[in-house]
């Protein structure tokens, strides 16, 4: 599998999984919220990231998922979907799964529960690499799996001809900016921590996977063109603000907050997979006067 990185570049949103009350897929809220992002002009979507609760969705849900997101997405976005799991067989069996699917492109995380060594992490990169049909993109988020992938071990699999790029939600700028001045022109890096992505294209980052372009993907591809047009002082005006919308979510807790943000939208419900908590009700006014003031809405 030769990789390319002319298609894999922008804004790509880590959609929010819509659900029923009994955890099933909410097929209706699931259309709606991919329609947003086709008409944002968001480059991408990333199928069952942190976002979408993939740790703690059932097998049957994440199937329907990513059957009906492509069938959506198709032709219309770049499709991204998550493989990972906390063994290498797991992971394969995984791809198995969803091989026949329209997705341009695997996210696979390190294994997680147990710790293991940087080699132990190039190995299992490199195998799952070695046994994909399709390229993979890294996805650096130690908070979740309690593994740091440390810039030594990108720079000695970038080369993998089926190894795309990172991923990165670390939160480490001087790591990833390393990673940004000295990789080859083939790899591509996707910043993940939404207050980061003005300070990363400047640095020539690739895009962004912003769990907040669920609420706001439109100002996302905004500030991404500005920064590509060399707007600069717009470009960080433009950060400024969502940070500023970004910090209320932060505070209340992502999730639960963006779905019950998207809940008054009327995109989906704001039920999420338990033992998710609801918000209190001082916190349901922090995210109603949030959307008032930015003035997001559908």
């Amino acid at each position: 599998m030769i990789k390319s990185k002319s298609d894999l570049m922008g804004i790509i949103v880590p959609i929010v999984t819509p659900l029923t009350e009994d955890e099933e897929l909410d097929e209706i809220g699931l259309k709606k919220q991919i329609a947003r992002m086709i008409d944002s002009k968001v480059h991408g979507v990333f199928i069952g990231g942190s976002l979408g609760e993939y740790p703690n969705l059932m097998e049957k849900v994440k199937i329907d998922l990513y059957e009906q997101a492509c069938d959506l997405a198709n032709g219309k976005l770049l499709k991204l979907a998550n493989i990972s799991e906390n063994s290498e067989k797991k992971v394969i069996e995984n791809i198995a799964k969803i091989k026949n699917l329209a997705i341009d492109y695997y996210v696979v995380t390190a294994p997680f529960y147990f710790s293991y060594s940087q080699s132990d992490l190039k190995k299992f990169f490199t195998h799952i690499a070695d046994s994909s049909d399709k390229p993979l993109l890294i996805y650096n988020i130690p908070a979740f799996v309690n593994q740091n992938i440390s810039h030594e071990l990108i720079f000695s699999l970038m080369d993998h001809p089926n190894i795309a790029g990172l991923k990165d939600s670390g939160g480490n700028f001087s790591q990833l900016s390393r990673i940004l001045l000295e990789k080859n022109t083939q790899f591509v890096v996707f910043q993940g921590i939404p207050e980061l992505v003005y300070a990363s294209s400047l640095l020539k980052c690739d895009g962004a996977i912003p769990g907040l372009g669920n609420l706001i993907p439109e100002k996302f591809e905004r500030l991404f063109s500005l920064v590509q047009e060399g707007k600069y002082s717009d470009a960080e005006k433009l950060q400024l603000e969502i940070n500023q919308i970004n910090r209320v979510f932060d505070q209340i807790g992502g999730i639960v907050a963006i779905k019950y943000a998207l809940s008054l939208l009327d995109i989906c419900s704001p039920i999420t997979t338990r033992p998710f908590p609801e918000l209190t009700e001082d916190q349901k006014r922090m995210v109603q006067e949030v959307l008032r003031q930015h003035q997001i809405q559908d």
